[in-house]
Parts: structure tokens; C-alpha cells; sequence
């Protein structure tokens, strides 16, 4: 796996303003192509941070988070470190009680009784672990303090509203995000000056870290393309936001969110390989 060159994130330098409009520089793409090939509501923004080209499909659309805002909270909680609230050393208690449906991490320690909060992060990065996400969600002031945070890197459409896993059902507008507004997010986060060099280098670390990404977008990208992603998954959902490093220097941000009921994920995950393959493509064109 290549190695994260943290020279990015020391650096910065990219854009953090605020989420611009899609008709400034709308593409053609392929997306709408796939989405009629397999069938479903297909999400897609992806922004060549040098160069601002993008790619959109339905990129203004709600969809749910699903896990994919676990990578929002691991950044509210370096910001809480980098603001001296907290440290990665400190540890949050639990109980059996707490624990809920694939939370291997947190399941495997709950004799323990408590874990550091670094390592809760990194069980909600690589291994999608609920319990650890709502143990820290409940640490960080629950989805209405997540939902402060991402106001003050001006977003104002994503919204979180429950905890694990009932966050993973549909229920109208709740937990709910848009391929753009995620992307922007993100970028904003690991390139801008809401977190520290150090926390940023360490959310990428974590981000590239994940364990359970590896059918998705990560599959249909170049094995020379050095990537980190937070995938979801849940209520006919199958989803992907991810950062890669071209060997030529460009960066890459994609977020594509898939909504398929009655599909299987195995076939979910493949329609988002076929769009990674379709995004390095046009990032290689």
C-alpha cells in the first residue's frame, strides 16, 4: 500500500471556501450511464482539488450517511483534542449494554471495561465499529454537536439526528448528507485550517487505514494511486468517500453514495468499482 505523503496535509493549501455551485463547471459523465446499466439512485462528486474540474451525478441529492459519517466524528474528536478537551490517551467506559451489531472492536475489549479514546476512533475508521461511534458520539455531545460541527466548516446541509444503528434506516431527511456538500467536508477537513497539521496527517492515517473498503472504490482505482476512504453501508445504501493521491502530485476527492433497495451489496460494491474505474479515466484523461 503506498504511503501517505503527509506533505499534503502539512501543506494545505487547498480550497475551504464555501460548497460552489455545480453550474459553474458542470461535466459530462459517464454516471448517469452506469445508474441506468444497473438501476438505482446514483451519487457522485468528485473534484480535482489542483484544478477545481469536478464530476457530478445527482450530486445535490439527499442521501443517507450511513457509516460514512463516522469519518466526520473522528474529526470532531481531533478538534476536541486540538482545543485541549480531550486526548487520544483518555479513556471512555462502557458496558454490554452498549454494544451493538458489528462492533468487533468494542465487543472483543468489553471485559476491559473502557478503551482510550484514539482507539475507539480508529475501531469507527477501519472497522466501522457502532458501539465505538456511539460511545464517542455521546462523549462529544451527541448528533446535535456533530451536526454544530459541521456548520462551522459551512456546511449547512449535512445533518446527523440518531445514534448506531438506528442512523442506518431511513427516516426522511435524518442523516442525511449530499455527495457535494460531504465532498466539500471532507477536503475541508483534511486540507483546511478547521483541525491541526498533526490531526489532519492523523484522520488521513485513519482514513487509509480502513479495513472494510477494499470492494469499493479502492478496487476500480490504479494500485499506484495512494487512497484512504470511510465506507457505509445500511437500508439499501452502499457507500464510498474517498481521497487519492496521483502519482503525478494531483489529489483527488470522490464521494459517491448508492441507493439500491433490494440489491445486494456484493452487487452494489461492483457498480461502485465501475465508477472508480470511470473517475481514474477522467482523472488520467
Amino acid at each position: 500500500m503506498p504511503v501517505i505523503d503527509r506533505r499534503h496535509f502539512l501543506l494545505g493549501g487547498m480550497s475551504c471556501l464555501p460548497i460552489p455551485s455545480l453550474a459553474q463547471a458542470e461535466e459530462r459523465t459517464p454516471m448517469a450511464t452506469i445508474e441506468r446499466r444497473h438501476g438505482g439512485r446514483l451519487g457522485v462528486y468528485v473534484r480535482d482539488l489542483a484544478s477545481g474540474r469536478h464530476i457530478a451525478q445527482r450530486a445535490d441529492e439527499r442521501f443517507m450517511l450511513c457509516s460514512t459519517f463516522k469519518a466526520i466524528l473522528a474529526a470532531m474528536v481531533l478538534d476536541r483534542v486540538d482545543h485541549g478537551q480531550d486526548t487520544l490517551a483518555a479513556m471512555l467506559p462502557y458496558r454490554a449494554a452498549d454494544l451493538r451489531p458489528a462492533s468487533p472492536v468494542t465487543t472483543a475489549h468489553l471485559r476491559e471495561g473502557a478503551l482510550p479514546i484514539g482507539a475507539l476512533c480508529h475501531a469507527i475508521m477501519a472497522f466501522s465499529d457502532n458501539a465505538a461511534a456511539n460511545i464517542l458520539l455521546a462523549h462529544c455531545g451527541g448528533p446535535p454537536a456533530l451536526t454544530d460541527f459541521v456548520r462551522r466548516v459551512r456546511d449547512s446541509t449535512t445533518r446527523f439526528d440518531r445514534y448506531e444503528t438506528e442512523s442506518g434506516h431511513r427516516d426522511g431527511d435524518k442523516d442525511t448528507t449530499t455527495p457535494h456538500a460531504m465532498t466539500h467536508t471532507l477536503e475541508t477537513l483534511l486540507w483546511g485550517p478547521t483541525l491541526q497539521p498533526s490531526s489532519r496527517i492523523q484522520l488521513a492515517d485513519w482514513m487509509q487505514g480502513n479495513q472494510v473498503g477494499a470492494r469499493r472504490l479502492r478496487a476500480g482505482f490504479p494500485p499506484d494511486w495512494t487512497v484512504g476512504d470511510r465506507t457505509g453501508t445500511g437500508d439499501g445504501f452502499c457507500n464510498d468517500c474517498a481521497f487519492a493521491h496521483l502519482p503525478d502530485g494531483r489529489t483527488i476527492m470522490a464521494t459517491v453514495y448508492y441507493d439500491a433497495p433490494g440489491m445486494t451489496t456484493a452487487a452494489q460494491e461492483a457498480v461502485l468499482r465501475e465508477v472508480a474505474v470511470a473517475i481514474a479515466h477522467w482523472a488520467q484523461g
